[in-house]
This record gives structure tokens, sequence and C-alpha cells, in this order.
């Protein structure tokens, strides 16, 4: 058997793959030798050996078994994580909530095979309650909300709605009935409020986790068997599909391993994020705990069984990446879950595929036949005998590119290089380039650093210079290193405040060579901001509100707010990938110690100041997640450094002069 890589050159001519066995997952139609006909990144027939058009490039792929390409119906897609999909035969993610900005573009076809990942079908944003399970959901609070939202994420053209627990009951419905007209299915976790009989007569496109048909008032301790078949029925009844995740139960009661080969290929935030999590839940773990999620596998894997027997429409979805829930590789271990729940090799391939892209409404994969995308597996065995088979990987074809498992090696092995490389790095302390600083006197310099329980994720170096006409200009240079499949991005930032009022901006970001310029001032009531890309014009925008600062996550925003607002709300630029702007809502606070507390639309920041006006620590709280900016080093270049309001300034220095008498007063805060 030969098997050659064709590459972007195939695209330009029919390419039949001959000589396998193919599983087209079509209904009715029964795995057979036939030759599949590519054309470009769309298959253009299944037919015969004999009827493959004359001129086609032949590939040779007996022996071998073709399956469509595996879709991941529950995962959060990171750009870093793309080769892992592929390696693991995934063509497709559907991702249930993410950074919107990063997603709308990550999913463009160019960047998609650039990237060598997997489609990306997304919810874009999580459609939450308050308290919204992370910062970058999208709460509803009235009806008016719901209509909103759906119109707002159908012009950023998701592929079905995503929601969490806390949304209200009364408006998860109302977002069902305004999908509806849409076509477009609704997936999440029961709702707070309601039972399984109300959750289904809404009928949802799809359930996420088993523990959304748990009884009211039961959990996985108190539920019985014949309680669990007959929600099963119900939800047959009902018609809804379900995303079951046993992984996520699972890894609760596996021996996981912290020298885990899954953490080789992750970078080091991932891996330390992944390690701390483990080392949290070993403090946790007792017999007794251990004992009663063994049990609850036991009864979910019951379940899963039943709402098969029943005729429920079951997703396969990894939940990935979530700690130990690996990308690509974990939803091999969810459908091997499956099996030893009882199910079939072949129910478990449909899972992943048909199933799948039928849930979601996804109408160009999932199976094959002419017309759909050529987005495949090629296989060494059977996989309707044991699912072990779909991750014997012969090869992929992703967009209709052919990729031999040579090439498949030297993916895996360049992504090696990245992690290793990445490791390095995250263990040598970040710099950041000094920023050019305008004409004038400099109040007050540093350095910081940025972490998370992940590793180091930036460096920044900053400056406040009195101009010569005395207006205050707060510079700063961000760097953030590079990521599997992002560059490296310097961000430089400047924000003028003239007369006590902030009247100008400029921030470029520069990856690869190319430089992104955005430059705002205010004429008279109105900010104009412009666009440039590598000096070229982009567009030029105009907004009406009183803006007061611009987010592009730099300590100097939190310096230029404590010297220029007092405590209430206020309208700031908020940027986007690309540096698409926003104005959004800030509310600033200001405690007894003179901490300064930001509650935005990405999440809670509590910023703590030292005498000379710079950022000793700066805490941000994105859902789950939180990162500290601390500072490394400051100058205030022989004068007093950054002037502070009277009231804030004299709090600061009564909790430095505390915590000088060894006093904490810093633990209220």
């Amino acid at each position: 058997m030969t098997l050659s890589l064709l590459g972007a050159a195939c695209a330009l001519e029919l390419v039949a793959l001959v000589g396998a066995r193919v599983h087209t997952l079509v209904p009715g139609v029964a795995p057979a030798e036939r030759a599949i006909v590519l054309d470009g990144e769309r298959i253009q027939a299944v037919c015969a050996p004999a009827e493959v058009p004359a001129g086609a490039r032949v590939v040779d792929v007996r022996g071998l078994h073709i399956v469509p390409g595996y879709i991941d119906g529950l995962a959060y897609h990171d750009s870093e994580h793309d080769r892992l999909y592929t390696l693991a035969g995934v063509s497709g993610v559907c991702d249930h909530g993410n950074d919107a900005a990063r997603l709308v573009g990550a999913r463009r076809p160019d960047v998609r095979m650039a990237s060598m990942g997997p489609e990306i079908h997304t919810a874009v944003l999580l459609i939450d309650g308050e308290p919204p399970a992370t910062s970058a959901a999208l709460v509803l609070k009235t009806a008016n909300d719901v209509v909103e939202a759906v119109e707002h994420l159908r012009e950023l053209e998701v592929s079905f709605f995503a929601t969490h627990a806390q949304l209200d009951g009364e408006l998860w419905r109302a977002l069902i009935v305004e999908s509806a007209k849409f076509e477009l299915g609704v997936f999440g976790p029961r709702p707070k409020g309601l039972d399984l009989a109300a959750v289904l007569a809404a009928k949802p496109r799809g359930l996420v986790t088993l523990d959304a048909l748990l009884p009211a008032g039961k959990n996985w301790d108190s539920v019985s068997v014949d309680e669990l078949r007959a929600a099963a029925k119900e939800v047959a009844a009902a018609g809804v599909s379900v995303i079951p995740t046993l992984s996520a139960l699972s890894k609760d009661v596996d021996a996981l391993d912290p020298n885990s080969g899954d953490l080789t290929w992750l970078g080091p935030n991932y891996a330390n994020y992944w390690l701390n999590e483990l080392a949290v839940r070993k403090q946790q773990m007792n017999e007794s705990a251990r004992a009663s999620r063994e049990a609850a596998l036991g009864k979910a894997k019951l379940l899963l069984a039943a709402l098969h027997s029943s005729g429920v429409r079951l997703v396969a979805g990894s939940g990935a990446p979530h700690p130990w829930l690996m990308p690509g590789e974990g939803l091999h271990r969810e459908l091997a879950q499956w099996q030893a729940a009882g199910l079939s090799a072949a129910d478990c391939l449909a899972a992943c595929t048909r199933e799948a892209a039928l849930a979601f409404g996804l109408k160009d994969c999932g199976v094959i036949e002419p017309g759909n995308r050529a987005d495949l597996v090629l296989l060494n065995a059977d996989p309707t005998q044991s699912v072990a088979a779909l991750r014997e990987i012969a090869g992929v074809v992703r967009r209709g590119a052919v990729l031999d498992r040579a090439r498949l090696d030297t993916l895996r092995s360049e992504l090696s290089v990245w992690v290793e490389a990445a490791r390095k790095s995250a263990d040598t302390p970040l710099d950041a380039p000094k920023p050019t600083l305008p004409e004038g006197t400099v109040l007050l310099s540093g350095r910081c650093e940025t972490l998370s329980t992940a590793g180091r994720l930036a460096a920044e170096r900053f400056a406040v210079v009195r101009e010569l006409d005395e207006t205050l200009t707060f510079c700063s240079t961000r760097r953030t290193p590079p990521g599997v499949s992002q560059p490296e991005l310097i961000v430089h930032s400047r924000q003028r405040v003239r007369r006590g009022q902030f009247d100008s901006f400029e921030v470029r970001a520069v990856a690869q060579g190319r430089e992104l310029l955005v430059k705002g001032l205010k004429v008279g009531d109105q900010w104009r901001v412009e666009r440039r890309l590598d000096s070229a014009f982009i567009d030029l925008k105009a907004a009406r509100e009183d803006v007061v600062a611009i987010d592009c996550d730099s300590v100097t925003t939190a310096m230029l707010l404590a010297v220029t607002r007092k405590p209430g709300g206020f309208p700031v630029i908020r940027f986007h990938e690309g540096l698409e702007l926003e104005v959004v809502r800030w509310d600033m606070a200001v405690n007894e110690h003179g901490d300064h507390g930001f509650r935005t639309p990405t999440g809670v920041r509590l910023c703590q100041l030292n005498e000379s006006g710079a950022v000793k620590v700066l805490v941000q709280q994105l859902g789950a997640t939180q990162t500290q900016t601390s500072l490394l080093e400051s100058d205030t270049h022989g004068g007093a450094g950054l002037e502070l309001p009277a009231d804030v300034l004299a709090k600061v220095r009564a909790t430095a002069a505390a915590e000088a008498r060894g006093e904490t007063p810093g633990a209220k805060r």
C-alpha cells in the first residue's frame, strides 16, 4: 500500500482515493470497496473503482478503511491545539463559547488551512445569566435581551447557540423560540429552576452532560437505576439530543499522572494549569469521595446505555481543553468510555460523524457523499470492530489536501519542537522593549510582568511623561510571547490627558513584521478613530461617547484612571482582535486601602498602587481564570512620581505604613 502526499497541488486536479473500504455513514449504505473522487475541497463522487474519471490522479489506498472526519461536539477551541485535533482525525469542533474576536478570525478558511486545524462550528459567545460562568459570556436579563442576542450572534454567523446553567428558565425558553425562527439549535446544561419535564417540553436541540437528566432533587448518589431509565425514555420521546461527556466524570476517578504524556504536547500555560488543577483535586480526594465518584460513573454508563437503547441521538464531545480532557485525543477517550458502557463501535463512529452533523445542523460534513467537504480519515483497521481503530490513522484529508502518515509525523515533530521552545521560554523571565517617549519630563517609569497559574503571559514597560505643553502622556510597550500558531505580539500604546481630559491615543500592534496602527483623536464632542495596516488606510470610525481611556491590557490604563477619575461609571474604548474597537462601560470604586476596583465587561480588576502612582499589583478575574500583573521595578527619576488624588494618596500611605509595622491590612482586600 502506498499513500502519497499530494498537498496544495491537488486542488487543481481531480484526485481519486482507490481501493479502500469506504464507510460513508449514509444510512442504509453498507461499507464497501469504493473510490472517492476529490475535486479541490469537495467530494465529487463516490463510485466503483472502474468509474474513476480519466485523467484523475489515483492514490492507491488498498487495505485501508476511510471514514468521515471526526466532529468533536463539545470543545473550546484554541489555535494552540489545531494540530492535536488534526493528528487525532478531528476535522471539526463545535465550540460552545469563547473569545468572540479571536474566534471570528480563527474560523476563516484560509486560517484553518494555514494552521492545519479543524473547521470551527461555533456559538461564538456563551449565553448565561447572573452570575455568569465566564466573564466573556453574553448575560441575558430581559426578553428584549434575548431578541438582541440572537440578532447579534446571527450577524456573527453562529452555527448554534450555547447556554449555561445560570440562564433564567423563562429566558432560556424564549431563546429556543427565537432561535427556531432561524433553524439554529440551542445546546447547554439544564437551566436553573427547571425540572427535566419542563426542559424537554421546551425542546432544545441538545442537552449537555448527563447531569442534566437527573430528576429534581436527586444527585448521582441518590438517583435510582429505574429513575435513570425513565429519564432516558422521556428524552427519547422529546427528540432531544444529548452530549454525555462521560470523560468529565471518569477523569475524577482516573489515576492521573503528573508526568503524563499528554503534557508533552501542551504548551506551558495549559500544562501548568492542568497540574495545578490536579494538585487541588488530590487534596480534596479521599476514599469516600473516590467511591462516590466511581459509583456515579457506573450509573452514568447505565444511563448512557439506556439513552442509546431508547433511540436518543447521542453526540460525542470531549470538553477539551478543560483539565485532563485532551484536545483531539479526548474524543477517542470519550468514545472508549461509550464502548465500555455497551455501545457498539459502529454506533460510536456514527456519534462523532453523522449524528454530530445532524444534531448541529451541519450541512456538508458527517457523511461521505458528493458535494460534502473533502474531510476524511484513513484508518489501518476496521472502525466497526473497535473504537480503538479510530486511533489507527494512516492519513487524513483536510479540505481536499491529502496528508500521509509521514506528513502527520512531521506535524507532530514540529509541534514537539514548539512545545519544547515554549517551555524554555516560559522558564525565562520576559521583558519588553522600552517605549519611545515624547519630549518632556519623565515622571515615572517601570517594568512589570503578567502571570497566571498557567505561567508567564506577558511583559510590559511603561512611562508617564509630562510633555512641554503640560499634556500627561502614558506610554507602554507590552510583549506577549508566541504560541504554537500565534506569533509574538508587541503592542505600543500612548494615552494623552490634556488639562485633565483624555483627548487622544495611539496603539501600534506589531506581529510577523506587520504593523496595525490605530489613532484616536477627540474633536469637539466626537471621537474619530483611524486604522491603518502597514501605513495603508483601513477605515475611519466615529464615537460620540465621552470616552475616558482605552483598554489595551496595559497597566497604564489603571494608572490614568486613578489620577483622572472619581469613583463611578464611565465609557472606555475596548479593543478586540485586529484592534476593532468597542465602547464599553467600566465602574470604578476605591476602598479604604486606596486600592482601585474596576468592574468591566471582561471581568473584575483590582489594582494596588504605590505612593508614586505606579501599579504595584493588578489582579484580573476572567471567569474562573485569574491573572496577576506585578511591578518588578520602578523609577520616579528624582521626583515624586505620578500625583495621586490627596485622599487616595493618604490611604495608600496609611496602608504602606501599616504593612511596614508588620500589620496586614491587605488581607482584607
